[in-house]
């Protein structure tokens, strides 16, 4: 499945970006911070695919969007904000290097997604392929 494959993905380039920052010689918080950045992406990339689930699924059955489905949506951006808030009021983080661990996985959603479309494009093509090989 294409999210799983991104967290896999994602948490590789994650751990790669934070020794990258250790190998740089940055403060020993700037590749710690990366690593929260990069676990918050990916735990809110898991919840959005739960919400996504669950909207699909009550669509599904015939039923309208509930109301707990959009309050869990608004609950999880609120408790991501809450986290990062107190880690950065703490002074437990760098705020730059969690923005970049939010960017490495933001950039394995889209690459991840483009390769998804491409492979879809490919098999859809009547020709096998966009060059009609």
């Amino acid at each position: 499945m294409l999210v799983k494959r991104i967290h896999r993905v994602g948490a590789l380039a994650v751990v790669l970006a934070a020794l990258a920052s250790a190998l740089l010689g940055m403060e020993g918080r700037t590749g710690a911070s990366i690593l929260v950045g990069g676990v918050l992406a990916l735990a809110n990339l898991r919840a959005m695919s739960w919400s996504v689930q669950g909207f699909v699924n009550v669509a599904a059955q015939g039923g309208r969007l509930q109301g707990r489905l959009v309050a869990f949506s608004l609950l999880r951006l609120l408790l991501l904000f809450a986290v990062l808030l107190l880690l950065v009021k703490a002074g437990l983080v760098n705020l730059l290097a969690v923005l970049v661990g939010f960017t490495v996985v933001f950039f394995v959603v889209l690459m991840e997604g483009l390769r998804e479309a491409r492979r879809g494009s490919l098999r859809d093509s009547p020709e096998g392929g966009p060059d009609g090989a």
